[in-house]
């Protein structure tokens, strides 16, 4: 008798055992496929909240720290600026990897001018942006031509329109 025949007498002659041990073999292939895909997405989901994170540090004039927080956390517009040429000096700080212009806004309160009122706006550089982009769901492509928007979640046209005036202009979501 050779070891194949052995085998094949073994297994057929215990069906119960055998089929217990199969079972538990395809449970533990389930459990650890299923594992496998879970420990994938969660690293996925990670790598995409790593690349929201977006910017270590929010370079503000001084004296406007207590506004910007209430403007980012609170959406409570905020005024305040600075000269394009800071950029540059930030840029050459050492520890500085990336610099990238913002420009927080918002509409009027039931103005006429608006058709979003107290909508918070972000313009920014596409070129030099890595705060924005990752929490677009698709690329822009060749970016956003004049009198083009992205908006957020809660920001739609009337039904059956695709602009929304701001400030009197219109423009296209």
């Amino acid at each position: 008798m050779s070891a194949f025949q052995l085998a094949l007498k073994n297994i057929s002659g215990n069906a119960f055992r055998n089929g217990v041990v199969s079972l538990c073999a395809l449970l533990l292939s389930a459990f650890a496929l299923f594992t496998t895909l879970v420990i994938r997405g969660a690293e996925s989901s990670l790598r995409l909240t790593i690349d929201r994170l977006g910017a270590d540090i929010v370079v503000v004039p001084e004296g406007s720290e207590a506004k910007i927080e209430s403007a980012l956390l609170m959406g409570i517009p905020a005024r305040f600026w600075m000269p394009q040429g800071h950029l540059s000096r930030i840029a050459a700080m050492p520890g500085v990897d990336v610099v990238s212009p913002q420009l927080y806004l918002a509409t009027l309160t039931g103005a006429d001018c608006c058709s979003v009122s107290d909508m918070f706006m972000i313009a920014y550089d596409p070129a030099s942006d890595f705060t924005i982009q990752p929490w677009l769901e698709e690329e822009l492509g060749n970016g956003l031509r004049v009198g083009e928007v992205v908006g957020g979640s809660y920001i739609s046209a009337t039904e059956g329109e695709q602009n929304i005036k701001v400030y009197g202009y219109l423009v296209t979501l």
